[in-house]
C-alpha cells in the first residue's frame, strides 16, 4: 500500500483529534509526531486491510487513522501505536523508495515485500514493547545475557 498518498481533506469523513482523543494525542506526543496534523476519521478502513490503516501525506505532514468499527475496544491502544509508527517511518520509506530508482526495474517486487514484511515486522515488535505486553520482554538464558540483563 502506498502510504505517500494525498490524505482525505477535513469534511470527507476526518474529524479534527480533539482533547477527547487522548490516547491517539497522547501516542502522537510520545511518538514525538507533535509537527503533524493527525485525525480519526469515522470511515472504515480499505477492504484489504484487517485492522486499521494509516493515510499519510508526508509532503504535508499529515494523516488519516482509520480503524475497523468492530475492533475490540481493548486492542485500539495498540492499533493506534502501530499506525502511529507508520507515520513515525515514513520518512525512513521514502529513502527507501528514492533507494529504489538505481536498483533493475525487476527487483521492485521482491524489494517492496522485503521491506514491507521488516517494517511490519518492527513495527509489531515496538508496539508490544511500548504498550507493555508481557510477551515482549526477552531476557537470553546463558549466563552473560542473565548478568548483563537482569530481571
Amino acid at each position: 500500500r502506498d502510504r505517500d498518498r494525498q490524505a482525505p481533506a477535513p469534511g470527507l469523513g476526518a474529524r479534527r483529534v480533539r482533547p477527547s482523543d487522548e490516547l491517539v494525542l497522547s501516542w502522537q506526543e510520545k511518538l514525538r509526531l507533535r509537527d503533524w496534523d493527525i485525525r480519526v476519521s469515522d470511515l472504515e478502513p480499505p477492504e484489504f486491510e484487517t485492522r486499521s490503516c494509516a493515510d499519510i501525506d508526508s509532503n504535508q505532514r499529515r494523516a488519516v487513522l482509520r480503524f475497523r468499527s468492530t475492533t475490540p475496544e481493548g486492542q485500539l491502544g495498540r492499533q493506534i501505536v502501530h499506525e502511529l509508527l507508520h507515520v513515525l517511518f515514513v520518512g525512513m520509506e521514502r529513502a527507501f523508495k528514492d533507494a529504489q530508482e538505481f536498483t533493475p526495474k525487476a527487483a521492485d517486487g521482491p524489494l517492496e515485500s522485503a521491506w514491507r514484511q521488516g517494517e511490519e515486522f518492527a513495527i509489531e515488535r515496538l508496539v508490544d514493547l511500548l504498550t507493555g505486553d508481557p510477551r515482549a520482554e526477552w531476557y537470553g538464558t546463558d549466563e552473560v545475557w542473565q548478568r548483563a540483563f537482569p530481571p
